[in-house]
């Protein structure tokens, strides 16, 4: 059985940490470490991962960041020192149900051509008692109807869906195969949106799996479920999207008509950070970027952004 290595980066979550861990230590019928670097934090995070590493049933070592990196390159520190075959991505304030990493090694292992695997989560409070709805129907209720229809199915062919809906992936559900992250590099430093370009990237080279079933726990907090809509990361999301457009260039199609998703988005919520995207759409799309510009300027009449299938003939990245 492949080593699977759970890689959590820890920032002032100590009074969550205990069941965080206990959760990884608790999955049943799998070889699984488990890689948690502290990145500075202010409260007794590092103290209280190194004494529970010290009696956990499974391998754990702690680490600690010399200044405050981010989650990011805490995340790209911890897969580093991770020693795993597969890398599972997890918060220091959520937690696995049991059988999560066996039901996604299953499906990893019947299907080589799959890269990657995510599942939805349960919603619960700080207390951590459940709050009665799950991660996908807050993903239905906020901007993606059909998201449950995606997971089920069973293609694992994402990108477009990305690409049309944005991130409707959890990331503390993710299981990676390591050498998949090898082919598309480390998470981006410089984003802030890290974890959308990650899914992009690994949807180029492989198939993405879900499943619908929830095999986590999303510990809502204040402030959290507005920052994983992604409102504050839509330049990052640009940039996302001309470099697949570098990359591949016969998705340019699809990748155009996700720019002017970002951007009806923007128009519609009034996003305060418009002159700086537009920016980023003229730098990064270059002579494209007039026609983009103004498409979505029209499409902001409508409820939703234009998503034709095709692009219109006129815009090329």
């Amino acid at each position: 059985m492949p080593l699977t290595s759970a890689v959590v980066p820890s920032y002032n979550h100590g009074r969550f940490l205990p069941e965080t861990i206990a959760s990884v230590a608790a999955q049943v019928d799998v070889d699984v470490e488990l890689v948690i670097v502290d990145d500075c934090s202010t409260d007794d995070s590092a103290e209280i991962a190194a004494e529970l590493a010290a009696s956990a049933p499974i391998p754990v070592r702690v680490f600690r960041n010399d200044h405050n990196s981010g989650v990011c390159a805490t995340v790209n520190r911890a897969v580093r020192e991770s020693r795993g075959d597969l890398i599972a991505l997890l918060g220091s304030d959520d937690r696995w149900h049991p059988t999560k990493l066996r039901a996604q090694l299953a499906t990893v292992q019947n299907d080589p051509h799959v890269v990657a695997t995510f599942a939805d989560m349960a919603m619960v409070d700080a207390a951590g008692d459940p709050l009665g709805s799950t991660f996908f129907d807050w993903v239905e209720r906020s901007w993606f109807p059909g998201v449950r229809g995606v997971a089920d199915e069973r293609s694992g062919r994402l990108l477009r869906p990305l690409l049309r809906q944005g991130n409707f992936l959890p990331a503390p559900t993710a299981l990676i195969r390591r050498g998949a992250l090898d082919r598309v590099g480390p998470f981006d430093e410089r984003l802030h949106h890290e974890d959308y370009d990650m899914w992009l990237r690994l949807s180029r080279i492989g198939r993405l799996a879900v499943d619908a079933t929830p095999l986590a726990d999303y510990r809502v907090l204040d402030g959290s479920l507005s920052a994983r809509s992604g409102i504050g990361f839509l330049e990052d999301d640009v940039r996302s999207f001309a470099r697949l457009a570098r990359e591949s260039p016969l998705l340019k199609p699809a990748i155009v008509w996700a720019a002017i998703r970002v951007l009806h988005r923007a128009y519609r919520d009034g996003y305060q950070r418009t002159p700086e995207l537009e920016s980023a759409v003229r730098d990064e799309f270059g002579r494209a970027s007039g026609a983009i510009l103004a498409l979505a300027r029209r499409s902001v009449g409508s409820s939703d952004a234009p998503r034709g299938p095709d692009a219109d003939p006129r815009i090329t990245p």
